[in-house]
């Protein structure tokens, strides 16, 4: 049986991990099964702070109202494929969202919470070394 998000927020709940459940917006598990989510959030995290920055995702032609959801296709069903930034880098995730192939950098905090993602620039990913 497929988990519902009931039981996510379930088990953020038992490991005392802080949310806020009336700003959730969606929450899912990455390919490592770790629980992670995208609330409303404000100015410095979550959506409202990545819909500042919504201009970079129209230049790829994701609206506001998808980006939200490219976010939760990034991070539980895209490749985890390097890096981008120097003092707090972010993960890269290369995937197929309506059709095109998208590039998106995700802040991940230690508990799940997504803080901030921006699209990313193929040229400018540091690859993940297999060696």
């Amino acid at each position: 049986m497929a988990e519902t998000p009931e039981d996510l927020i379930a088990e953020l709940e038992q490991k005392n991990i802080k949310h806020t459940l009336d700003e959730i917006i969606w929450i899912g598990r990455d390919a490592q099964g770790k629980v992670v989510w995208l609330e409303n959030g404000d100015s410095q995290k979550g959506l409202t702070h990545i819909l500042t920055k919504r201009k970079g995702f129209a230049g790829r032609q994701v609206a506001s109202e998808d980006i939200a959801d490219l976010i939760l296709a990034a991070v539980t069903k895209g490749n985890l494929i390097g890096y981008q930034g120097q003092e707090f880098p972010r993960l890269v995730f290369a995937v197929i969202f309506k059709g095109k192939q998208q590039f998106v950098a995700v802040s991940i905090s230690t508990n799940g919470y997504i803080v901030g993602a921006n699209p990313a620039d193929p040229s400018r990913i540091r690859k993940i070394s297999n060696g």
